[in-house]
């Protein structure tokens, strides 16, 4: 994860704090926040040190030792960049002018100076929130770290067991995973919204967890007798009382009854995740009917079918050159005649090849459909009532779906 300026004031602080300099350091880590008081006062240099400043710390002030002599600011920035701090945020309480030359310098060294927009936000509270913003990284980044060991390392059946129960030490033997991302691939809101809404939520039990991994979150739900009739159930809960919107990419995996296979469960919810966004993302852009009578809040693992086969290989080039060359030619016509032979072609595909399903599908005539699956058969040269054509138009549409991350 990364620990940086530009996070912490996303997280933290957007729309409290404005940048006025130093944008190219917005990434500088931070490690600890710091607050320069009299430290710079250059009348006390024979009675404090310097030592309260080092490398990788956020710095707080409002300069009150400068409110007579504003260049101060410029000698303190100096200080600081060369003492390796991240950046710094002014309270300007005393509207102390901030000179183009310390803007210059700052620019030039990226050393982010920000000023305080709101006004009522205090040191001692940005201090307790960078050390919060700190704990909730290193959390972050050892859960990424054990879910990276679990789903990229080939381990024993123990070894699994072992990195399960550090990421949860009372999960229980039953389980599923839930993998959470946003539908436009963007970051998540700061995690610990979902935190707090999982603390004060029915699920807050030691047998299940919450854990930042990516730019997701994948909540592992356990118990001692897993009752998969009530799950249904459980998962609106659990969305209405953690997510509260329905922008999201919810992937489920299968329930798993050893806990050496939480990997196997990781995997399957962020295949499951992974299809709920590119399928949403799909039919939308195609302006469905499909997207309308298939659109659900969560997906499956269980419900994917030829698609569990289809996700791991997807970005393979033998894959991509067999679906290209099927269904380019038709993709052309499409975009030469503005039609939509193509929408027509992967709708058939979602309603398994049936015509029927496919008429309430598109809420046209049978008749139109067959006329447009004929053209398709004459432009790719594969008809869909023959089994053996129908399986490679089924192929290729599934491993198109399946590469449309962003459609």
């Amino acid at each position: 994860m990364n620990n940086s300026i530009q996070n912490l004031i996303k997280q933290k602080y957007t729309g409290k704090l404005k940048l006025i300099a130093g944008k190219g350091g917005l990434s500088n880590r931070i490690t600890d926040c710091g607050i320069l008081d009299y430290e710079l006062d250059k009348s006390l240099k024979d009675k404090y040190t310097y030592s309260n400043f080092h490398e990788d710390q956020f710095i707080l002030s409002s300069f009150l030792y400068a409110k007579n002599n504003p260049f101060l600011i410029g000698d303190a920035v100096k200080y600081l960049v060369s003492k390796g701090a991240a950046g710094i945020a002014i309270k300007n309480i005393f509207n102390l002018p901030i000179h183009e030359s310390i803007v210059r310098y700052a620019d030039s060294k990226d050393f982010p100076i920000f000023i305080f927009e709101d006004t009522t936000l205090f040191f001692e509270n940005i201090v307790i929130d960078v050390k919060d913003y700190m704990r909730s990284m290193e959390r972050a980044n050892f859960d990424e770290e054990i879910i990276d060991t679990l789903l990229y390392q080939n381990l024993s059946q123990a070894e699994v067991k072992e990195n399960s129960l550090k990421l949860n030490p009372s999960i229980c033997n039953q389980f599923v995973s839930v993998n959470v991302s946003t539908m436009d691939s963007s970051n998540l809101p700061e995690f610990s919204i979902f935190m707090k809404r999982y603390n004060e939520s029915s699920f807050m039990k030691p047998a299940h967890s919450i854990h930042q991994y990516r730019n997701g979150l994948i909540f592992l739900y356990s118990s001692d007798m897993l009752d998969e009739k009530q799950l249904n159930e459980e998962y609106d809960d659990l969305f209405n009382e953690i997510l509260e919107k329905d922008n999201y990419s919810i992937g489920i995996s299968n329930p798993h009854y050893y806990l050496s296979e939480l990997h196997i469960a990781i995997r399957e919810s962020m295949a499951a995740s992974r299809y709920h966004k590119f399928e949403n993302l799909l039919w939308k852009g195609f302006d469905s009917f499909y997207y309308k009578l298939k659109s659900h809040k969560y997906v499956e693992y269980s419900t994917l079918g030829l698609y569990k086969l289809v996700l791991p290989l997807v970005e393979n080039s033998y894959y991509q050159t067999f679906s290209n060359e099927i269904l380019e030619p038709l993709i052309e016509f499409d975009a030469e005649n503005k039609g939509n032979l193509f929408e027509t072609l992967v709708n058939l595909v979602q309603c398994e090849g049936n015509i029927h399903t496919l008429k309430s599908v598109m809420d046209q005539h049978e008749n139109t459909l067959r006329y447009r699956l004929q053209k398709i058969t004459n432009i790719i040269g594969l008809n869909y009532r023959i089994p053996q054509d129908y399986e490679q138009l089924s192929m290729a549409v599934k491993i198109f779906i399946a590469s449309q991350d962003n459609y």
